[in-house]
């Protein structure tokens, strides 16, 4: 009987330990949220700043891979026209980012990181927007949380190189703020024009990048039919 009475005894007293710990961290990761809230535009600089470096010396050091050359050599296509054909023929991809690649090569030359500059601004893009759409919902500390998430994550990797992918993560990230704004503003009674333009556009540009964006306009559709 003793000893069936001390078990639960011992028990709580166990329980109570365990929470001993989170409850003393919850101070250091309240006080951690509240320098990222007051210092959030050194932030999300920072975070900006690690990508492109790192995005930096990867192209310097890391030549064009096997699918990059189809972009390298579509993008210097004799003429417009020429460009579009290959795009048909060659690789079948929409065409925008072979056209911006393209617009890359005439301002700065051709070359492995000229090659990659246009996915790696878009994926520059897609980290802010991703911060943007989460920190309209939950603050700023969960916002670079959220942009710290999508660097850290798979979709970095293939975003990074000298195909459509950085590009389709940016119009798709331009595409939901966009969304969002337009509904927020909806909820508040307040014209929309302008937003529903950047909607628009965002949208056009995501399906003129990759087919996959197909699946950034399905889930705008049935947020707005739910």
């Amino acid at each position: 009987m003793l000893y069936t009475r001390s078990t639960p005894h011992m028990s709580s007293t166990s329980a109570t330990t365990q929470d001993q710990p989170s409850e003393a961290n919850a101070p250091l990761f309240s006080g951690l949220g509240e320098w990222v809230e007051s210092h959030i535009a050194i932030c999300l600089c920072s975070l900006l700043a690690t990508y492109i470096c790192a995005e930096l010396g990867y192209s310097l050091r890391i030549p064009l891979r096997h699918d990059e050359i189809f972009t390298w050599y579509i993008a210097q296509a004799p003429s417009a026209g020429s460009l579009l054909h290959l795009t048909r023929t060659v690789d079948l991809n929409p065409p925008l980012s072979y056209l911006l690649t393209r617009l890359t090569f005439q301002v700065l030359g051709v070359g492995t990181l000229q090659t990659r500059l246009p996915e790696m601004l878009g994926f520059g893009l897609a980290l802010v927007c991703a911060f943007i759409f989460v920190r309209r919902r939950a603050g700023d500390a969960f916002g670079l949380l959220a942009a710290v998430i999508l660097l850290s994550g798979k979709a970095s990797e293939p975003a990074i190189y000298g195909r459509p992918y950085g590009l389709m993560l940016g119009f798709a990230g331009l595409a939901l703020v966009a969304w969002q704004s337009s509904t927020l503003a909806q909820d508040r009674g307040a014209s929309t024009p302008g937003k529903d333009l950047l909607l628009g556009l965002s949208l056009a540009a995501l399906l003129l990048t990759h087919v996959f964006g197909m699946f950034t306009w399905a889930a705008i559709s049935v947020a707005e039919v739910i």
